[in-house]
């Protein structure tokens, strides 16, 4: 297993240029690689993550968002972030695998089937399960599956490789984020890349590294730290012909427009940006789940969904992009209040966690001064173990109760800090009444496009199947996911993640283009993952507050994940039995 030596020290201006001449200098190389040659590199990066201390990693993680990861909320911390980071990045490289073995035996890329939807407004390409392998995965066990949407007939694929030089600036949020666009740019796009750390996932930096440290050596790719002077530079720099970025849309204007909002709205208005050259962003989103009325749910169902909704809204202290932030119910659903009681009963175990993300406090200050006390609900719990009293005291979760003709300030802002606004809309308990209100309702009058979540119990379909195909093809985002948290939108190879096509570039919410997309397919509109009302794909609230795997259970799944094998299947299944929270 390879140790990481995170003394790693901030490349000065004339270090990073000679760099990203070199890159320059590489570029059409990198674009004129026969597949077998860029397949020979995904074969290494995939042996690289196997080799890399995924323990050190997760603990990194586990420290930086205020945790000892020797006690033992911050251990089980660590080891979820272990199992995220390698499930997600070998599921990537091993799609990525797929294609280009096809593209190198073929000249094609692994073909995707594709049908209309009921509508006639989409094609549809069912993208997981695709294969055996997929089909022996846990969540295609679940019965999970993933879809991409695309408009213009039938699905078309094809690379693209561009042969630039591009930019990545890194999520602060989230570890594996910057992996994905990185291999969008390079094998999707055809690009070189350099990627410019996030500062507070700047212990990620010498993991990346090592994991791309062939292409490094052979100029295909670099890897920095700095500031946003750093940043900057970078953004402006002649040689940088492209950028993405997974961020805010304070950054993304910054960048695009100018440094202050005097700057900005002159510029806009003028349709003067100052940049130049082409951007593609992954930002933010206030995220809405729309839960359908018209049928009658068991006390188990609502104490099972409210779990799943609550473990998705605490998940990194709601500081994520998909993070829960709105959800709409039908007042005249007679389990609406029930259904809201069981939410509060489950937050009521959670332990609030420091809040690490920076802002935290102060977005969510905002929040509690833009509405009456009457609509506030504060649900104070016991602190979690904190390593790090400098991040300041916690939070606990928000709740905001409101209806159509409320302040909009809760649904035209992302929190980013655990706040989680509850709309009632009058939907008579009708699911083809409320359905459509609500799609209506989230396109028009909430900010953001990148992901929504619809929970349809099972008993629906068999007389209103059209109007849950009818609300999927409405929705005006980028990803939807029925009965699931979207997260399994990113998580599920094949699908895309991006905002909905059409945000303009002078009003920018949750951003520009897609990333994924391994099966590169074009003119995708939006990936859809569904499942059964009740599914193994559903992350729950543990005993007591706590998870629901233990440490053990974590790292069998991350080990399974990075090397398949008969011994390691066997081994998670004794750690899934015997080994319990």
């Amino acid at each position: 297993m390879v140790k990481m030596n995170t003394s790693l020290n901030i490349s000065p201006n004339h270090d990073l240029q000679h760099k990203l001449e070199r890159l320059s200098l590489n570029k059409e190389r990198w674009k004129n690689l026969k597949p077998k040659q860029r397949l020979n590199y995904l074969d290494k990066l995939l042996k690289r993550l196997q080799d890399l201390d995924h323990h050190s990693w997760g603990n990194e993680s586990s420290l930086r968002q205020g945790y000892d990861p020797q006690k033992a909320h911050g251990k089980i911390i660590a080891a979820a972030e272990e199992m995220v980071n390698s499930v997600i990045i070998s599921g990537t490289i091993r799609a990525l695998i797929r294609s280009y073995k096809s593209l190198d035996s073929s000249s094609n890329l692994p073909k995707v089937s594709s049908h209309p939807n009921t509508t006639g407004t989409h094609q549809i390409a069912s993208v997981f399960p695709y294969d055996l392998v997929d089909h022996l995965q846990p969540f295609a066990l679940a019965g999970i599956k993933g879809e991409v949407w695309t408009t213009g007939g039938k699905a078309i694929q094809g690379l693209k490789n561009l042969g630039q030089v591009s930019l990545v600036l890194g999520a602060g949020n989230q570890s594996f984020l910057a992996f994905g666009d990185i291999m969008h740019e390079m094998f999707i796009k055809g690009n070189v890349t350099i990627l410019k750390h996030h500062p507070v996932r700047d212990f990620c930096a010498p993991y990346y590294d090592a994991l791309f440290t062939d292409l490094i050596e052979d100029g295909f790719f670099v890897s920095t730290l700095g500031d946003l002077e750093l940043s900057s530079w970078l953004c402006k720099h002649e040689l940088i012909e492209a950028i993405h970025m997974t961020g805010g849309t304070a950054t993304h204007d910054a960048i695009m427009w100018g440094n202050t909002i005097e700057e900005q709205t002159i510029n806009k208005a003028n349709d003067a940006p100052i940049l130049s050259k082409p951007m593609t962003s992954e930002l933010g989103c206030v995220t809405p789940w729309l839960v359908c009325s018209g049928a009658k749910w068991t006390e188990q169902e609502l104490k099972r969904h409210a779990s799943h909704l609550a473990k998705a809204f605490v998940s990194q202290n709601s500081c994520n992009c998909l993070s829960p932030k709105l959800i709409v119910l039908d007042e005249d659903w007679p389990q609406c209040d029930q259904f809201i009681s069981h939410l509060r009963e489950q937050l009521k175990t959670v332990k609030s966690p420091p809040p690490y993300y920076p802002g935290s406090q102060e977005r969510f200050n905002k929040f509690v001064t833009a509405y009456p006390d009457e609509a506030l609900e504060f649900i104070k719990t016991q602190a979690a173990s904190s390593n790090d009293h400098h991040l300041g005291d916690p939070l606990g979760w928000l709740l905001i109760h409101m209806n159509e003709v409320s302040e909009q300030y809760a649904i035209q802002n992302e929190a980013f800090s655990p706040v989680l606004a509850l709309c009632k809309l009058s939907g008579k308990n009708q699911c083809d009444v409320f359905l459509p209100k609500a799609v209506s309702f989230v396109n028009d009058k909430v900010w953001g496009s990148l992901s929504c979540s619809v929970l349809f119990h099972d008993r629906l379909r068999k007389n209103h199947t059209e109007t849950l195909e009818t609300a999927i093809a409405d929705l005006q985002y980028g990803s939807v996911a029925v009965n699931l948290w979207t997260s399994l939108v990113y998580g599920l190879d094949g699908c895309t993640w991006g905002a909905f096509p059409g945000e303009p570039l002078n009003n920018v919410a949750s951003g520009i283009g897609f990333v994924r997309n391994a099966f590169m397919i074009q003119n995708v509109e939006k990936s859809v993952i569904r499942a059964q009302f009740i599914n193994a794909g559903q992350l729950l609230i543990g005993k007591d507050g706590g998870d629901t795997f233990s440490v053990k259970q974590y790292r069998a799944l991350s080990k399974l994940s990075l090397k398949p094998s008969f011994l390691n299947l066997v081994k998670l299944v004794w750690h899934m039995v015997f080994s319990r929270p």
